[in-house]
């Protein structure tokens, strides 16, 4: 007994000062947001969607922590605060991003809201395209064949799915998850053949202008992890994202 607690002790201890040190880390972050109003409140009033909602957030950022006098949700999230128009959101994201936009264009990429169920061959082309992203491989889901999606017709739950194309072929996809005033990237996947014609770029352009049409007021993506040493993160600062603060919903 004493032999197995001289091992899982020190494990419990590590996780626990690793927990305790990104704890003081995220609350440092959030104080911060809250001083720049860099903060996101979601609404949702269909009381089923919005427990699901929950749940989704929770999965997806942990717990909620108090800072001050609010409750966030542990990690700080990569949002984008919606513009008025287009034009804003270009000058936001600076010439290196607005170059691989026009390289996508260049070569032939364009953007629009399709329907899923009838690209799933397509889908699974795109998904199986590199088994390596990020520098991990693809996991299981997405070696498997694509499944149907149920579109919702519920205003405070939809979901939408937005295609990158050359011609009629599809080389690239967003999963939107949609709640009132927050979308969410489920999932974003370009081919492999066209990640260096910048067709990443044009799908988040492609998702600040359906927000601005159907007046969203942020798209988040996932979390934002320091950009220096996280090659995702660093993308989606270069694409518009920034830390904002997700406070528990009331």
């Amino acid at each position: 007994m004493k032999q197995l607690l001289s091992k899982v002790l020190p494990s419990f201890l590590q996780k626990f000062l690793i927990r305790e040190k990104y704890k003081k880390y995220n609350k440092m972050i959030h104080q911060e947001n809250i001083a720049q109003s860099s903060r996101v409140e979601v609404k949702c009033n269909n009381s089923e969607k919005y427990n699901l909602l929950k749940k989704m957030l929770k999965n997806s950022f942990g717990g909620t922590i108090q800072v001050q006098n609010y409750h966030f949700y542990f990690h700080p999230i990569a949002v984008i605060q919606i513009p008025k128009t287009i034009d804003e959101y270009l000058k936001h994201i600076g010439a290196k991003s607005r170059n691989m936009n026009k390289k996508a264009e260049k070569n032939g990429i364009s953007c629009q809201v399709f329907d899923w169920n009838s690209k799933l061959d397509k889908i699974h082309e795109i998904n199986t395209s590199s088994l390596v992203r990020q520098g991990r491989e693809m996991d299981k889901a997405y070696r498997e064949y694509p499944e149907t999606v149920v579109y919702s017709e519920e205003e405070e739950f939809s979901i939408v799915h937005i295609g990158a194309f050359v011609e009629e072929r599809l080389v690239g996809y967003v999963e939107l998850y949609i709640y009132g005033n927050f979308a969410m990237t489920n999932r974003i996947l370009g081919h492999k053949e066209y990640l260096k014609y910048g067709v990443m770029n044009l799908m988040i352009k492609k998702c600040v202008e359906y927000g601005i049409e159907y007046e969203l007021e942020y798209i988040n993506y996932l979390t934002m992890q320091n950009r220096k040493n996280n090659s995702l993160s660093a993308f989606k600062y270069r694409v518009g994202f920034r830390d904002y603060s997700l406070l528990e919903l009331t």
